[in-house]
């Protein structure tokens, strides 16, 4: 599936309160590498640099999982980022999308993916009660700030269907 047909499909899926709002871009350079990335009313949030990733992995021979992904040790993480520059990659981002796709909430809520798990907290399916319920000590920073999104736009979407209309 290319990638504009998968980003249509991943964003339809967002609750209404977060649609518009929260976007899926990527882009190829020549060398085959690239970069996605994710913006929140047209803020970056999340970068996917290929580049940084397997410079990281193939060069300074860091330690990666089962997945293929970084280790990071949450102890060396800057605070507020969501993300260690080079964690994920382009190719992360898509096949996580195209992942996500085949899933049930459940199944992506309780992913290991940090992707995954964001995205599902986006997605519409995902009560507002699920995840009001969501036990966030030990989530990833990424699907972290992606559920506090949801909560506060949701909140917002609420008092606006509560205002009443002026004259």
């Amino acid at each position: 599936m290319q990638w504009s047909k998968l980003k249509k499909t991943i964003e339809s899926r967002f609750a209404s309160s977060i649609g518009g709002k929260i976007h899926l871009f990527s882009t190829q350079y020549g060398c085959q590498c690239g970069r996605a990335w994710i913006t929140y009313n047209g803020e970056q949030i999340a970068n996917f640099e290929t580049l940084v990733n397997l410079r990281r992995i193939h060069v300074h021979r860091e330690e990666i999982d089962e997945r293929g992904q970084l280790v990071i040790d949450e102890a060396t993480r800057v605070p507020g980022e969501l993300m260690s520059r080079g964690e994920l990659n382009r190719w992360d981002l898509h096949k996580a999308c195209w992942d996500y796709l085949n899933m049930s909430v459940p199944e992506a809520l309780s992913s290991e993916n940090p992707v995954i798990q964001g995205l599902a907290f986006l997605d519409q399916r995902a009560g507002k009660r699920r995840i009001a319920l969501v036990d966030t000590k030990d989530l990833h920073p990424l699907p972290k700030k992606l559920l506090e999104i949801r909560i506060l736009e949701d909140k917002l979407e609420r008092e606006r269907s509560f205002a009443l209309p002026s004259r």
